[in-house]
């Protein structure tokens, strides 16, 4: 027997949905509906059994087969709302025919209208339970009205006994729903203090729970009664301003001493403006501990008014975000550095979308490219700023070795800044992420400039080109050894030198075995001298060539890094033949100086401005002066008259020579002497003069014989001119050479003439 009540119990429970979630209200209106098929299917019977009417039998029947439809959605689909309001239409209509045809609106048979008003009233919300009341109103005054003004309508009991089985069942079925409401109430009732009593549980526990979530985040709250000038603050406020709980008097004042002095005037600024606003900003303002530690905090503040908009109440939270802006402060502090270094490097950074082909790029990364930070960034965008050259290059790359074989990026190629047009070297590098199942997702990379580096190679590489043109064309030998004096390389020069067919001759040999032994010990000390860090300095040595032959060089050499070791580089100069020319060139220097310092004539040289550069031991003789006496003298010095120093420089200036040129000149006694001078304007390779060679020669005793000689001729010019007898010289010809004027006094002069 248990056993079957409690199948009927499950039975009933699942009909009536007991354990399906449903809230009170819906499992009241899924319960209305089911005894609403109960008491439809029960009044039909009873209609056909009381015969009251066919039409009163079959009413509740359709209505028994509609409300099985909607408990099917309302109870399987729960589509709840969707019915509420057409079965709730439906019942009254329902009861108003009854109405009609069992008797009209009188005694127990009103029950089940106001019932259904009642569940109406539970079922639906606040807001359309004043539609409800309205319509069960309209219906009872539509029944009553035909009940008054057209009785003939209504369907009357044939006996007493019809009208008391229908009001006995209307009260059965009143009931049940009277009862379903009830239990609904207590339920309610019961929820309601459940709810109450858990609610207050949990704001005990919220409460305790708030205390422990401000302490873990560092978050107060208080509420300030601007009325009153009082405040409440929360355990983790006070704590977060070093304030003891008991000693917090409620004076915001006291929290206002907290505040660090520099932002006392902005905080009471802020927060008294902030009275004019319902939501107010974030205050971020400093407080001094007493340990005169200085925290950052962020205050959160909200407003509230009265009914005439008065601020009453100002409520908000704190929070210690002193780590926070330390953090802040140091992420701020990196990306700046990231940003500096990116600007210092030139470095770019992106992330590419390997599926939908889009990417984003640093700041840096767009200034490479010359490009707005708005620009759709596709791989087109990204193919359209590759210089046209490398376009093709770079799209296979990436679509056969990037995506097609998982290869990290690494390319250097050239693109076309946007914004100026201008040809730039970039190196991009990039790595591939790829999801679960080994596909590409997302590439991260950099792309740097290298323009200026690309710039320094190609300078290099022709410098080297330049300078390696030099080393192997050069006529100076080029070798370099290391310490112990193998040679590790050797120019074309140097091989020539040493009369070598090619390099398997000297490079990787000691370079004492090219030396002759006479100069080997100077070798080395000048070899060990340089490994210890002495001044460099220019060496001579004798070598020895291939051939036998002994040659004569000189060399300096110098400490370098070559090949990641220190080593020697030594320029060597051939000086066989440059010591031959010296050498006659010393011969021929003494025998010309043995004859400059013997000749009798003066040999000088002056330069443009008249200073004597050099003059020969014989002007001792010539004017009584020491050579010393007269180097770097004017020659104007030596002149007995100065304005033949002009005359004599615009001469030579113009001829640019002198030959036999007569000078009177000065000896060191002040006496005059008569010179014949031969000067030649010296010119440089550029055409211009630089200076003035002479000679010198004394004409002193033939100038005064010349004078003596012409003053004999005047003396018997003037006897013979004078003399009374008539004097006349002829030619071997027979022609008069002279005639003395008293010869022309004695002769005929046309005959004299002939």
């Amino acid at each position: 027997m248990t056993g079957i009540m409690n199948k009927i119990k499950k039975a009933i429970q699942y009909i009536f949905a007991e354990d399906e979630g449903f809230s009170l209200e819906n499992r009241l209106f899924l319960s209305s509906i089911v005894v609403g098929i109960l008491t439809s299917l029960v009044g039909s019977v009873l209609n056909l059994v009381l015969v009251t009417s066919i039409t009163a039998a079959i009413i509740p029947v359709f209505l028994s087969a509609l409300m099985l439809v909607v408990y099917y959605f309302v109870r399987f689909k729960h589509n709840i709302e969707a019915f509420k309001v057409p079965l709730f239409i439906i019942a009254l209509l329902g009861i108003s025919v009854i109405w009609v045809f069992n008797g009209g609106i009188n005694g127990s048979n009103i029950m089940p209208g106001f019932v259904i008003l009642i569940l109406g009233l539970v079922v639906f919300p606040d807001k359309k339970k004043k539609y409800v009341f309205l319509i069960f109103v309209a219906l009872n005054i539509v029944i009553y009205l035909i009940q008054f003004y057209r009785p003939d309508l209504i369907t009357n009991y044939t006996s007493e006994t019809d009208r008391w089985i229908d009001s006995l069942f209307a009260v059965i079925y009143s009931s049940y729903f009277i009862f379903l409401i009830v239990k609904f109430v207590h339920n309610h009732y019961t929820l309601e203090r459940t709810r109450s009593a858990e609610s207050e549980i949990k704001h005990r526990l919220s409460e305790e729970n708030l205390a422990e979530a401000q302490r873990i985040a560092n978050v107060g709250s208080w509420e300030w009664d601007l009325n009153t000038n009082t405040a409440k603050c929360s355990k983790e406020m006070l704590r977060l301003f070093d304030i003891d709980t008991e000693a917090f008097d409620g004076n915001p004042e006291s929290l206002m001493k907290r505040v660090h002095p520099d932002d006392v005037p902005f905080f009471k600024e802020s927060l008294y403006k902030n009275f004019d606003r319902e939501n107010s900003p974030s205050v971020e303002y400093r407080i001094i501990h007493r340990d005169s530690s200085v925290h950052q905090i962020l205050a959160e503040t909200r407003i509230d008014v009265d009914h005439a908009g008065n601020s009453v109440r100002s409520i908000g939270t704190v929070q210690d975000i002193t780590k926070r802006k330390q953090v802040d402060d140091a992420l701020r502090a990196s990306e700046r550095f990231l940003k500096e270094t990116q600007l210092i490097a030139r470095l770019g950074t992106y992330t590419l979308e390997v599926n939908s082909g889009k990417w984003t790029s640093s700041e840096m990364l767009d200034t490479i490219f010359g490009i707005e930070p708005d620009i759709d960034k596709t791989i087109e965008t990204w193919g359209s700023i590759i210089h046209p050259e490398w376009q093709q290059i770079m799209t296979d790359y990436f679509s056969q070795e990037v995506i097609g074989r998982y290869s990290n990026f690494d390319k250097e190629y050239q693109i076309i800044r946007q914004n100026d047009r201008e040809v730039r070297w970039v190196h991009g590098k990039g790595e591939l992420k790829f999801d679960d199942q080994n596909r590409p997702i997302v590439m991260l990379g950099a792309i740097q400039d290298i323009t200026e580096r690309k710039q320094a190679e190609e300078t290099l590489r022709s410098s080297e080109e330049k300078y390696r043109a030099v080393v192997d064309n050069g006529f100076e030998g080029i070798l370099i050894i290391n310490f112990e004096g193998t040679i590790l390389f050797a120019n074309p020069s140097l091989i020539r030198t040493f009369e070598y067919e090619n390099l398997d001759g000297i490079v990787g040999k000691s370079m004492f075995n090219y030396i002759a032994p006479e100069s080997v010990p100077q070798a080395i000390e000048n070899l060990t001298q340089m490994v210890q860090g002495a001044e460099l300095h220019l060496a001579h040595y004798f070598g020895i060539t291939s051939k036998g032959n002994k040659i004569r060089f000189e060399c300096i050499g110098k400490i370098i890094d070559y090949n990641g070791a220190k080593a020697d580089i030594i320029s060597v100069r051939d000086i066989t033949a440059k010591k031959l020319a010296e050498e006659a060139l010393q011969k021929s220097e003494e025998k010309y100086r043995a004859i400059f310092e013997n000749v009798q004539d003066v040999f000088y040289q002056s330069d443009l401005s008249g200073i004597i550069c050099e003059v020969s031991p014989s002007i001792k003789h010539f004017a009584d002066f020491n050579r010393e006496e007269l180097i770097g003298t004017p020659v104007s010095d030596l002149y007995y008259y100065p304005d033949e120093r002009e005359i004599l420089m615009k001469a030579i200036l113009k001829n640019g020579e002198l030959r036999d040129y007569e000078l009177t000149l000065r000896t060191k006694h002040d006496e005059m002497m008569y010179v014949s001078l031969n000067a030649t304007l010296v010119i440089d390779a550029n055409g211009r003069p630089t200076h003035i060679d002479g000679a010198l020669r004394d004409i002193t005793d033939r100038k005064r014989a010349e004078e003596k000689v012409r003053k004999v001729g005047e003396h018997y010019q003037a006897i013979i001119e004078n003399a009374p007898d008539g004097i006349v010289l002829l030619n071997e010809m027979g022609e008069f050479k002279y005639i003395s004027p008293a010869g022309k006094r004695c002769l005929d002069m046309p005959l004299a003439r002939k």
